[in-house]
């Protein structure tokens, strides 16, 4: 039965054949569905981080910005607190540039980036009002900048990551340093959580946004 034995070894290896071509075929769709799940959860954190950069800029440091230079006349605010110290007004302006250079980031427009920002301090001398007008002016253009890159995050890369991180802490820190400085300047203490402009309300602001996608 020699013809039958060799019909068999042919039967097991062509089983052979099939099951090794599902197993892979199967291997290829796990790596796929990963994959998915890997594409997935990067855009969730993009998400995730555009959001959270956006409303701290626009829903806490804004309107801590905003209240504190309501505070102040135009002597307060383009006031030296020591010679050759940075006004107020200059590191507000500072801040509003910074803003400006992200906006030229972030839609690819480097090229128009001036040098020597660093050194960046007007002594503009302008009333509080017109400082406050120009600064929400460039507050909203750069809102509507990061609102469009949420809208197609795909377009969000590292460059973009490392340059809002920074964007946020440079801002941060220049925030706490009007906020000192007008605190000594009028007396007063701003009471920023008792307006709800918290942590806690942040968070609650962003988890908010992100159940009602």
């Amino acid at each position: 039965m020699p013809g039958a034995s060799a019909g068999r070894r042919l039967n097991r290896s062509g089983a052979g054949e099939s099951d090794s071509a599902l197993a892979l075929t199967l291997h290829k769709l796990l790596i796929e569905i990963r994959g998915g799940i890997e594409m997935e959860e990067q855009q969730d954190f993009k998400l995730c981080f555009l959001k959270i950069t956006l409303y701290r800029m626009t829903d806490t440091y804004w309107p801590k910005l905003r209240k504190v230079l309501e505070s102040l006349n135009t002597d307060q605010l383009w006031a030296e607190p020591y010679p050759g110290g940075n006004s107020i007004g200059g590191i507000a302006l500072h801040v509003c540039e910074h803003l400006h250079r992200s906006c030229l980031r972030m839609t690819g427009s480097t090229a128009a980036l001036s040098s020597d920002f660093q050194y960046y301090f007007p002594d503009a001398g302008t009333p509080v009002s017109e400082v406050l007008q120009q600064l929400e002016g460039q507050w909203t253009e750069w809102a509507e900048v990061i609102n469009s890159l949420i809208q197609e995050a795909h377009r969000f890369t590292e460059e973009h990551l490392h340059h809002l991180y920074h964007l946020v802490e440079h801002t941060g820190y220049h925030l706490g340093q009007i906020i000192d400085r007008a605190q000594g300047i009028t007396g007063t203490f701003f009471r920023f959580y008792d307006a709800g402009l918290s942590e806690q309300a942040l968070r609650v602001r962003i988890e908010e946004d992100r159940r009602g996608e």
